[in-house]
């Protein structure tokens, strides 16, 4: 009862789901999909060196938050790396080199209870029993690949000094050839650039593979209508463009290991396919006209990866999940307390945007009982 207490108070102090190691929780109807996920896209695909991209698409309160925590918690429990990059005006689509300088900086794994982040700091982690040599690899951005090798391999040899130039230099920073080699450290140049941010994303991300991690996943979650906010302008083109390519590198094998999940609003895909149609082309944004699409669909709406598909079981889930948790005197009186609640919630929000309120007030109900 400890855990739900934490993940429902987590829920109503900030209107947030709670973090990844407590979702579990107070999460209902998507079991069967995660299970899929697990399976199909990491094991067999991701595990393997294959690279994907994949977009839920959700209104605001729909639960695509909810869903980015299950996928981190799937990350963790597999020993992947993780980044999460909120996309917004200050760190947006058609700005690589800021979400690759993002990326190098708050990429994390868990290691023994600890939570390591950072690309300089994951190597330097590593160093003391991961001696992989890593310049012979065939990567896009050698300057990236000598430098990793050195922080494994080479940072005995070198001072304090020049490991925070080296550090700087692994975390994005303009750190010059000139001032590296005055610190003994040659072979790396080509700092982080506009030009060059795509490259330097690629290189790390396969680098990463390579040094035995299962892969890294990118979460991407958009808190603005990106592109109905730069439709048909030059920025709209360049956001669009740069993700068609990195859809294109996952797919052609140019980076390895990765999976890039965006949770996007409704009509995301079809606004970014407007402003760049051969982003369109990539993703197959037509849906069967039947029903749902299947799983392996690159483009799914949250109600395509439950078994919740109404309000009223929605609620009806979520309480027995909550109820199973706590005393057993306490059962049919708390479920009939939660109803009540959640029949007003419904009531008043009758719109897709239903599960965060539903939740908060099931929540904040419920931690008068514990």
């Amino acid at each position: 009862m400890r855990e739900l207490r934490e993940a429902l108070v987590s829920v109503v102090s900030s209107g947030t789901p709670p973090p990844p190691e407590l979702i579990d929780r107070i999460d209902v109807g998507t079991e069967k999909y995660l299970n899929f996920f697990e399976k199909e896209i990491i094991e067999n695909y991701i595990a393997l060196g294959g690279s994907s991209c994949r977009f839920f698409e959700g209104v605001n309160g729909g639960g695509k938050s909810h869903v980015l925590r299950l996928l981190s918690r799937r990350a963790e429990k597999y020993k992947m790396l993780l980044v999460e990059i909120e996309l917004s005006r200050l760190l947006s689509l058609r700005d690589w080199k800021n979400i690759t300088h993002h990326i190098l900086n708050n990429i994390q794994f868990r290691n023994n209870g600890r939570t390591i982040s950072g690309f300089a700091n994951i190597l330097f982690e590593l160093a003391p029993s991961n001696k992989k040599p890593l310049r012979h690899l065939r990567l896009r951005h050698t300057g990236f690949v000598n430098a990793s090798d050195i922080a494994l391999n080479g940072l005995s040899s070198l001072d304090n000094p020049a490991r925070e130039k080296l550090k700087s230099f692994l975390s994005g920073e303009k750190i010059g050839a000139g001032d590296l080699k005055r610190h003994r450290i040659t072979g790396v140049k080509n700092p982080l650039s506009e030009r060059n941010a795509e490259t330097v994303l690629n290189t790390i991300l396969s680098i990463v593979f390579e040094l035995g991690f299962t892969g890294t996943m990118m979460i991407f979650d958009e808190t603005e209508d990106t592109f109905h906010s730069l439709r048909h302008s030059n920025r709209a083109l360049i956001a669009a463009n740069l993700m068609r390519r990195f859809i294109d590198a996952s797919s052609n094998g140019i980076i390895k290991g990765t999976i890039a999940i965006f949770a996007v609003l409704p009509d995301f895909l079809p606004a970014a396919s407007n402003a760049y149609p051969a982003l369109g082309d990539r993703l197959n944004l037509q849906r069967p006209i039947d029903g749902a699409p299947g799983w392996r669909c690159p483009l799914l709406r949250l109600e395509d990866i439950t078994t919740c598909k109404a309000p009223e079981e929605f609620l009806q889930k979520i309480i027995d999940k909550i109820v199973s948790q706590m005393p057993a005197e306490m059962g049919q009186h708390l479920k009939d307390k939660l109803m009540v609640e959640g029949d007003d919630v419904l009531n008043n929000v009758p719109g897709l945007d239903f599960r965060r309120p539903l939740v908060k007030r099931l929540a904040s109900k419920t931690l008068e009982y514990i």
